[in-house]
């Protein structure tokens, strides 16, 4: 409960203020064919529910900064409703493995939707082929969960850390 209140008060109004300028304020300020305001303020709704992530996709292009992070976002949100019902559901061993499984998913649909010829943008921002991270994070949740050593989580940390590294040195190729 702690934590979602936290992540609530830090980061819903900062973003929801800055929604309110591009979709209200900045549209009205603006001349109306200010295009550097497409797709916000013709699609606000996706924002609204932080799921832009599937707007980026639908629409196989990345905005402009400020909104442009709002994917990373999204998916982030998206976790963070879905994982603690699973985690209610599951015991901690059974996390260890769905985690394990969800960060192989997540590399292997990756690379299954750029040898099918997906687009940069839909494999960049899609929710399931970013888990990896978050998988590896629920991993660690999980292992203390269930008394896991912090030598054992420290090692796993490492681990997490060159991945990690080797992820983002990829992610200028968008793989």
């Amino acid at each position: 409960r702690n934590f979602y209140v936290r992540r609530l008060l830090r980061i819903v109004p900062l973003y929801y203020g800055l929604l309110v300028l591009y979709v209200f304020i900045l549209p009205a300020v603006l001349p109306v064919d200010a295009r550097f305001l497409y797709p916000w303020v013709s699609h606000p709704e996706w924002y609204w529910l932080f799921a832009s992530n599937f707007l980026f996709m639908k629409l196989g292009i990345m905005p402009e900064e400020p909104l442009a992070i709002s994917w990373s976002l999204a998916i982030e949100e998206q976790f963070y409703i879905v994982w603690p019902l699973v985690a209610l559901f599951f015991r901690a061993s059974a996390l260890r493995w769905l985690c394990l499984s969800l960060f192989a998913l997540s590399i292997i649909l990756r690379l299954a939707l750029v040898q099918g010829g997906a687009g940069e943008t839909e494999v960049y921002v899609c929710t399931l082929t970013r888990m990896d991270g978050l998988a590896v994070g629920a991993l660690i949740a999980a292992m203390m969960r269930c008394g896991t050593s912090y030598a054992a989580l420290a090692k796993l940390a490492r681990v997490a850390l060159i991945v990690g590294e080797n992820e983002r040195a990829a992610g200028r190729c968008q793989v």
